[in-house]
């Protein structure tokens, strides 16, 4: 339930599209947007009763463009995005400066630039991530000159101070919720990298490897506790004529809806994902060899009337299923069962395809 979540926060995030190395670095882009915002807005609420149209058009600007930034962001042009949060963080700060003086303390905006460059490039770029912190720096040394000193705008001592609190005020809030908010990012990226990790990418199934970890997690459950376990291994009759007739577009579009028809037609408490190539795995908790050849039946009938959907590649399509169980008390290891699964599948085949067969020769039970 809690990877669901999580999952959930990666698809909202708006930076789901990225290469996986700079989810977080976007989002930080974005972060940093929403606060360059903030922080505009509030500088035009000071300025408005003074009645300073240039400070005001400044910041009204700078909002304008940051708003670009998530533009960039959804366009997927992230390198661009991200330089240009920093350097508009940059000039704007400098002209503010520069029309207000560097007594007003807009100045400290500058500073932000230090972690957030920081944070804005990912350990891939460290001549950017350098360049951007340098950058930073000396644009708040030159701030800091007499070319800043004297004020553009006439503007009261006590107006001055107001805006030097409100801009420190900001800056140090707007770097606490990019920091914060960095920490929940990376754990969407963890999120997504697990979910990476337990997905087939063309199916969207679980993976082979998740797969058998939760097999081996369930075969030591039914040992310990003396219960049925059963592994159904399925494989999709004549697929290599599919490719080689229809071309490999038309492969993949029939292993996922094979695969998606798969996944609608187990019980909840049963997994079922992509074992490789055209293979499937059923794992089948609590249920006896002869119970898992009913449900594979009922797999089978459900492929074997599948609507195909348009676009090339065969009319229909069937299953082969090879069916083998865990019995009470036996001590065998994943490996051992995969076989045995392998080996009544070779023997599906082998009696004419379209059919569940059951290890050790059993006749399967009749749904």
């Amino acid at each position: 339930m809690l990877l669901q979540r999580q999952v959930e926060w990666v698809r909202r995030s708006g930076a789901d599209a990225a290469p996986l190395h700079l989810v977080a670095n976007v989002e930080v882009a974005n972060l940093s947007a929403l606060v360059g915002v903030g922080g505009s807005v509030l500088l035009v609420a000071l300025l408005l009763p003074l009645g300073l149209l240039r400070p005001i058009l400044v910041n009204l600007a700078a909002g304008v463009g940051y708003a670009f930034t998530v533009w960039l962001n959804r366009r997927g042009n992230y390198r661009l995005s991200r330089s240009w949060v920093g350097s508009l963080f940059l000039l704007q700060a400098l002209s503010l400066t520069f029309l207000l003086s560097s007594d007003s303390g807009v100045n400290v905006y500058l500073l932000c630039g230090i972690p957030v460059g920081f944070l804005l490039f990912a350990p891939e770029e460290p001549l950017t991530r350098a360049g951007a912190i340098a950058l930073s720096v000396l644009a708040y040394g030159l701030s800091e000159t007499r070319w800043f000193s004297v004020p553009v705008e006439t503007i009261s001592t006590g107006w001055l101070h107001a805006i030097s609190y409100a801009s420190l005020g900001s800056l140090f809030v707007g770097v606490a919720v990019i920091v914060e908010r960095f920490g929940t990012v990376l754990k969407r990226l963890e999120a997504r990298q697990r979910v990476l990790a337990a997905t087939d990418e063309l199916t969207g199934m679980a993976s082979r490897r998740h797969l058998l970890d939760q097999a081996n997690s369930m075969l030591r459950v039914a040992q310990r506790y003396g219960r049925d376990f059963s592994v159904a291994l399925v494989d999709v009759d004549r697929f290599k004529a599919v490719n080689d007739e229809h071309g490999h577009l038309a492969g993949d579009r029939l292993l996922r809806e094979v695969s998606a028809c798969l996944d609608g037609n187990h019980r909840a408490s049963d997994i079922v994902g992509r074992y490789g190539g055209e293979e499937f795995v059923l794992l089948l908790p609590e249920t006896s060899p002869e119970v898992a050849c009913v449900l594979a039946e009922r797999t089978r009938k459900g492929i074997e009337n599948l609507a195909l959907n348009g676009g090339s590649g065969p009319a229909s399509i069937t299953i082969s299923l090879g069916v083998a169980g865990l019995r009470p008390g036996e001590e065998v290891d994943l490996e051992c069962l995969l076989n045995r699964a392998d080996e009544a599948l070779y023997q599906a085949k082998k009696s004419g395809r379209n059919r569940v067969h059951l290890w050790s020769g059993q006749v399967p039970a009749s749904p």
